[in-house]
């Protein structure tokens, strides 16, 4: 009970540090010029707690966030794809047991770093804006995952996300993530409680990826 309620206070107070966070950006962009209110947003706070939309307004991000909305409304397809879903790695060091590896019949492995600098080399030719190198797997299992990132926001790609289970996320990496150049990173947690947690993420510990995601805002 002591450990909910101590977790529960945590929470209270990361949350009121994102709204502080979220609302100084939103300030910042009601300075600059011209700001356009559509891209104001919480999930374009990065990791680092800064906004994802540089001051003064990038023009390719903010052509990147129109098509990314009009472009379903419109019922239009763009020359090349906005944002590419790119699978770093189909190996993952958990069992979760509503995952849909289970029924996977293809073969599993790392992609090869060359392989994926071809990939991002012909997304900036195309005008590529973002890009997830992650999909099946667990994409910090790569053992050049931080170099991949810090290739693709070199090639300008404006928009570089992660999905993770949180638990390679160690202090010794969320250093490494937070001087590459990954904008959003995202924790699939999947559940709300550690007992449901510990049953559905087979191979996982609810405290110990806590303590990873701690690591990460703390670091």
């Amino acid at each position: 009970m002591k450990y909910k309620l101590e977790n529960r206070n945590l929470y209270i107070k990361l949350l009121l540090v994102v709204l502080v966070i979220f609302m100084k950006n939103v300030i910042e962009m009601m300075k600059a010029e011209k700001p356009s209110k559509s891209l104001i947003y919480p999930y374009h706070l990065n990791i680092a707690g800064k906004s994802h939309i540089p001051l003064p307004l990038d023009s390719r991000y903010i052509e990147y966030r129109k098509e990314w909305e009009k472009n379903p409304e419109e019922k239009k397809v763009s020359e090349f794809p906005l944002h590419l879903d790119i699978e770093a790695t189909g190996v993952c060091n958990l069992m979760c047991s509503h995952c849909f590896r289970h029924s996977r019949r293809s073969e599993i492995g790392d992609m090869n770093f060359e392989i994926f600098k071809k990939i991002i080399d012909e997304g900036e030719e195309y005008g590529l804006y973002a890009i997830d190198p992650s999909w099946m797997g667990e994409s910090f299992l790569h053992p050049q995952i931080i170099e991949m990132i810090d290739y693709a926001k070199s090639r300008k790609v404006v928009d570089v996300m992660i999905h993770t289970n949180g638990t390679l996320v160690d202090e010794k990496m969320s250093k490494r993530i937070l001087n590459s150049g990954l904008d959003t990173i995202i924790f699939s947690v999947d559940a709300i409680t550690e007992a449901t947690y510990n049953t559905v993420k087979v191979g996982s510990d609810f405290r110990e990826v806590n303590r990873n995601i701690q690591y990460l805002i703390f670091t």
